[in-house]
C-alpha cells in the first residue's frame, strides 16, 4: 500500500537500512546509559551477537525493536538450516566458518515504554537477566524472524525462571 501511494504521488521511497536507524530514533534521556539493566542486557545479548541500545520511539507500547542487516538475515537462515541437520549441514557449516565474531544485530530498547522504564529502575539482577532474554526473543518473534534452537531454549528457561519466582 505504501509503495502504491509513493508511486501515485511520485514520492521517493527506499527501504530503511540498519545504519540509518539512529536517524529516526531519539536519543535517550541523560543518566540511564550506565544502568544495571543496560549492563545486564549487554552481557546477555552478547552470546546472540546482538547489542542493546537505549532509544526513544513510538509507540510506547512497543518495548523493543530488533534490527539486523540483510547479511545477518542470510546468516540466521543458514544457521537455522544447519541446526536442522540433514545432508547439507556440513556444507552450511563451512559457510559459517568465515564469519567473524562481532555484533551482527541491534536490539533497541524503547525508553518511552513503561516496561523498559521499570526495568531501568529495577535492582534485581536475576529479573533483569531474565527479562533481557525474554525481550530479545519477543522482539525476534514480533519481527517475524525464525528462532534458532538456542533462542527457543533461552526463552523456555527464562519463562521457567519467572514462574519459579512468582
Amino acid at each position: 500500500l505504501i509503495v502504491q501511494l509513493a508511486d501515485t504521488f511520485a514520492l521517493p521511497l527506499e527501504p530503511l537500512r540498519e545504519d540509518q536507524m539512529d536517524l529516526i530514533l531519539e536519543s535517550p534521556k541523560d543518566g540511564v546509559q550506565g544502568s544495571l539493566f543496560l549492563q545486564t542486557a549487554r552481557r546477555v545479548l552478547e552470546s546472540f551477537d546482538c547489542k542493546p541500545e537505549l532509544r526513544r520511539f513510538l509507540p510506547a507500547t512497543m518495548p523493543t525493536l530488533y534490527v539486523m542487516s540483510s547479511e545477518v538475515q542470510f546468516l540466521r537462515q543458514v544457521q537455522s538450516a544447519q541446526e536442522g541437520g540433514g545432508m547439507f549441514s556440513g556444507a552450511l557449516a563451512s559457510l559459517l566458518d568465515g564469519v567473524e565474531s562481532r555484533f551482527l544485530s541491534t536490539l533497541y530498547l524503547n525508553q518511552n515504554s513503561p516496561l523498559i522504564q521499570r526495568l531501568l529502575e529495577s535492582p534485581s539482577k536475576t529479573l533483569l537477566q531474565t527479562m533481557a532474554q525474554i525481550l530479545y526473543v519477543q522482539a525476534l518473534l514480533a519481527g517475524g524472524h525464525p528462532l534458532r534452537s538456542s533462542e527457543l531454549k533461552v526463552l523456555n528457561q527464562a519463562l521457567l525462571q519467572l514462574v519459579n519466582n512468582i
